[in-house]
């Protein structure tokens, strides 16, 4: 039988230049074997021996296949972080690999460091708690695939961490699932063919919020559900940018409604699925994006820019706080601007209310008004002032189904200017002389009710 020959570390590709000496300079201070703990013990008593530290400040550990990538990772945590490397090769894994504080987990590659769970339920975890928040990690450079875990990639309990250049592929629950973390990036990453959503991002988890975050050309493609979700209301102040999805059964950027849910931006990404944004919730932007928006739940300062797809009817007749222009096809109730403005009229007033500026501050507070055809008149008010001193959003241009109207004064019919009137909240025909502010696209149905008109710039008749 031949004898089998051992292979050292540099068989397997790996550079003498990464391995870095430990310092020479002598310190006195021994060290325990055991987690390199310092020795307090009497050893030393009546002697003068002096030993080397143990001193690897960014230490650089290389892992073959057939190693214990998870001893390399809490080896160099231990030392106070640095790199473990992986080659270009496949690892097979028969259990979790648990990233921890400090350490970057290098490959050589997308489809060059394979990550393989064989369809065991093991992944690629990066789990703190909250009272110990995981911190100042990367994962780089490698594909994670056939997983059964929850997640493929679940990452918990964490906060300035980098996510560049991996894939997530294959996996028989969610592709990569983000809960309960803060101020991290995720750099031109896929999460792709799997059985549920290609990416998950909530902040359930003892409440805590997922907040401050970007996703910077990441992808979705060809999973059995959602492209990109976000799975609970604690989830805000973050952006997509250059993100796109493409062949996922759902939505291509599913956004849950809740009003706590809110400041996500899209610029420039596309969603090829027919329901591409299905945006159900508040403070939302999407500039210069492609896609299909589903025209459901925008509402609460919405805003939509330059959007290349056809949003016709987008806004519906239950969204009258979202702003929209310049886009693709875009019909006449898509158009609307909106500004905010304080209530300086003593009182309550209702959705709906025709408002002025007020004389005591002009463009910062609004009032009611009881004065025909007031030149003073600036639009129509899109959710309730509930006390004195509130700020509200108040719709100045473009189509409204909740502007009152009244009337008495004169028959009002589609076509005709209507401008402030005697009455407060209301508007009636404008006449000469009037302060007209917009165009009535239908009848009241009573004396006064709340119909369609287009808001335009005011105008003397």
């Amino acid at each position: 039988m031949a004898e089998e020959i051992q292979k050292n570390i540099y068989d397997y590709g790996f550079g003498l230049d990464l391995n870095k000496p430990i310092s020479s300079d002598a310190t006195g201070v021994v060290y325990d074997t055991v987690d390199n703990a310092l020795n307090t013990g009497s050893i030393l008593q009546g002697g003068n021996l002096t030993l080397k530290t143990l001193s690897i400040g960014g230490l650089v550990k290389q892992v073959a296949p057939g190693d214990d990538i998870q001893a390399a990772i809490d080896a160099v945590n231990r030392e106070g972080g640095g790199i473990v490397q992986l080659l270009a090769k496949t690892y097979s894994l028969m259990s979790n690999i648990n990233l921890k504080s400090n350490v970057v987990l290098l490959g050589a590659g997308k489809d060059l460091t394979i990550l393989e769970f064989n369809g065991q339920t093991f992944g690629v975890n990066v789990v703190g708690t909250a009272l110990s928040i995981l911190k100042n990690y990367q994962i780089k450079n490698l594909t994670i695939q056939n997983s059964n875990n929850t997640a493929g990639l679940d990452i918990q309990y964490s906060d300035f961490w980098i996510v560049d250049n991996v894939k997530v592929n294959s996996c028989d629950q969610v592709g990569i699932r983000i809960l309960g973390c803060r101020d991290f990036t995720v750099l031109n990453t896929i999460s792709t063919s799997n059985t549920q959503d290609g990416w998950q991002i909530g902040g359930f988890v003892a409440g805590r919020t997922t907040i401050n975050f970007s996703f910077i050309s990441c992808t979705a493609t060809s999973n059995s559900s959602n492209g990109f979700e976000t799975t609970n209301s604690t989830v805000g102040q973050g952006g997509f940018y250059s993100c796109s999805t493409s062949g996922n059964a759902f939505d291509g950027f599913e956004m849950n409604a809740s009003p706590a849910s809110d400041s996500l931006s899209f610029i420039a990404c596309v969603a090829a699925e027919s329901s591409g944004f299905d945006i159900n919730t508040a403070n939302q932007i999407l500039l210069c994006c492609i896609g299909n928006i589903s025209p459901a739940g925008m509402s609460n300062g919405c805003v939509i820019l330059g959007h290349e797809q056809s949003i016709a009817g987008l806004l519906g007749t239950n969204s009258a706080h979202a702003y929209s222009d310049f886009n693709d096809g875009q019909q006449l109730r898509d158009r609307r601007n909106l500004i905010f403005a304080t209530n300086d009229s003593g009182g309550t007033v209702p959705t709906g209310a025709v408002l002025v500026f007020s004389s005591a501050t002009p463009g910062t507070k609004a009032t009611t008004t009881t004065t025909n055809g007031d030149t003073k008149v600036l639009g129509v008010l899109v959710e309730p002032y509930d006390t004195v001193g509130d700020s509200a959003r108040i719709q100045i241009s473009g189509f409204t189904d909740i502007l009152y109207a009244n009337n008495s004064a004169a028959s009002i019919s589609v076509g005709d200017y209507l401008s402030t009137y005697s009455h407060a909240y209301y508007a009636k025909k404008a006449v000469t002389g009037d302060m007209a502010f917009a165009i009535a696209l239908e009848t009241p149905t009573t004396g006064t009710a709340q119909v369609d008109a287009l808001l335009v710039s005011p105008r003397l008749l």
